[in-house]
């Protein structure tokens, strides 16, 4: 459809299978089967579409649309075809006068097994994506990758301004890559996913400023944050998050960037991992270094690579660091088929039997390290059982290892001015020091440091005693 107005589709099922060809080939067509160019005010409600053609819904140029209350089922099934469900696009420098793209309520699925780029495709501005479901990967078991919303550049390498990505729930899928201005990714529940604020291409020139990411629950994933590219990124906050199972970073061409009141759980590595952050505070951080229990910060703040020794962390206070995980190997392990079980099994199960140790049950230990693997936990059931996340099997009389993983709680790579009322706690100690403080050009400079708490407190190279 080209160049009308008001136009409504509601109430319809179309299913397209695009076998026109190999993807590339002259019978590749990538087609969509609503394709809407310089059309203003369109409006799709409680329509079905199912297929893998390139795009499900095109939108080009468009001035004022609203997609709700519809079901994509995207079948993904190679490189052009089943890429995205819907794709927002500006084609010149001058952007439609009145965009209002919204896309709300609307449950998007897909069942490809071709790992797809992006659900949705953002490069216009003004695009509303909210309350809507995306899930990628109950119905395609073991397949790996694939986007929910991908918000970046148009081929004029404009990025767009004033994206809203809110309150959705999105299941085995990322908010990657987003680069826009003006923007926001706020309470969003993200399930073995992430969001990544990150230029898809590394060649884009274009800076952005003011983006927050608030309020965003994400399990399994992490939030990260890249200007890796030539543009720079001014006034980025992260804040309000929790993440549990990955961690909080920040790198780049960065200016102003904020992590606030973030809480991390159980991440792999460094739990916040900033450089160049001006500010860091108010967060809390617990158990650190699951996959690295030797080499792992739960506040790394770092000098970014464009700063040098002149950058400066304005704060980093009221954080805090806690690790409550025991260190222990007493005893043997092994699988039981069920909760209290009195043998061993010899196949798979999510309980685990101890004999010859005991547990303590406060203890908030995440991994479980056993023959070569590391199996999460999800809680201790008594002193001599636990439960695992998933289903494993553990022969009898396996040898086992339980740590305290975080190996510092606060390092001290860059120069600050305040470094205040933050505390640190580890049940059985660091597995290295409470602080270590050094960089590549020798020691950082720290102005002010007051009221901070650390138990037990070491330091290593520190020239200072916090």
């Amino acid at each position: 459809m080209n160049g009308n107005s008001a136009i409504e589709l509601s109430d319809l099922s179309i299913v397209v299978n695009d076998e026109t060809g190999p993807a590339g080939s002259a019978n590749c067509s990538y087609s969509a089967p609503l394709y809407m160019n310089r059309v203003t005010d369109f409006r799709l409600e409680r329509v079905r579409i199912k297929g893998n053609t390139d795009r499900q819904v095109n939108l080009m140029d468009v001035n004022g649309a609203n997609i709700q209350s519809s079901r994509f089922v995207v079948n993904s099934t190679g490189y052009g075809y089943g890429d995205s469900s819907i794709g927002i696009n500006r084609s010149t420098a001058v952007p439609p006068s009145t965009p209002r793209i919204r896309i709300e309520n609307n449950i998007f699925t897909e069942i490809g097994r071709y790992p797809t780029f992006s659900i949705i495709v953002a490069t216009a501005n003004d695009v509303l994506i909210a309350n809507n479901t995306f899930d990628l990967q109950t119905f395609r078991p073991g397949v790996v990758g694939g986007n929910a919303i991908e918000v970046g550049p148009n081929f004029d390498s404009e990025a767009p301004a004033k994206i809203i990505v809110r309150a959705n729930t999105i299941l085995g899928g990322e908010v990657w890559p987003f680069w826009a201005s003006e923007s926001r990714i706020t309470d969003n529940l993200i399930v073995n996913g992430g969001i990544g604020v990150e230029a898809g291409d590394a060649t884009t020139t274009t800076s952005l400023s003011n983006v927050s990411i608030t309020h965003n629950i994400v399990q399994f994933g992490s939030i990260q944050a890249k200007a890796v590219t030539s543009g720079t990124l001014t006034n980025l906050r992260i804040a309000d998050n929790s993440v549990s199972d990955g961690l909080v970073q920040v790198q780049g061409n960065l200016a102003g960037a904020a992590v606030l009141r973030n809480s991390i759980r159980n991440s792999p590595a460094d739990g916040i991992d900033c450089y160049g952050c001006t500010v860091i505070a108010y967060n809390h951080v617990e158990n650190v270094g699951q996959s690295d229990p030797w080499n792992s910060a739960s506040v790394a703040i770092n000098v970014g690579p464009i700063f040098g020794t002149q950058f400066w962390v304005d704060r980093a206070e009221h954080n805090t660091v806690v690790d409550g995980q025991g260190e222990y190997n007493t005893g043997q392990i092994c699988t039981g088929s069920e909760r209290d079980a009195v043998e061993c099994t010899s196949g798979t199960g999510r309980f685990v039997m101890l004999v010859g140790g005991n547990w303590n049950t406060s203890w908030t230990n995440r991994t479980l390290y056993v023959n070569g693997v590391q199996l999460l936990i999800h809680r201790f059931v008594s002193a001599v059982e636990l439960e695992l996340e998933k289903p494993a099997a553990i022969p009898p009389g396996s040898p086992y290892q339980l740590y305290h993983t975080t190996a510092f709680a606060f390092q001290l790579y860059a120069n600050i001015d305040s470094f205040s009322y933050n505390a640190g706690n580890a049940v059985q100690g660091w597995r290295g020091a409470a602080i270590v403080q050094q960089n590549a050009d020798g020691l950082i400079t720290v102005n002010r440091w007051r009221n901070n708490y650390f138990s037990p407190y070491s330091c290593w190279s520190c020239s200072y005693s916090y």
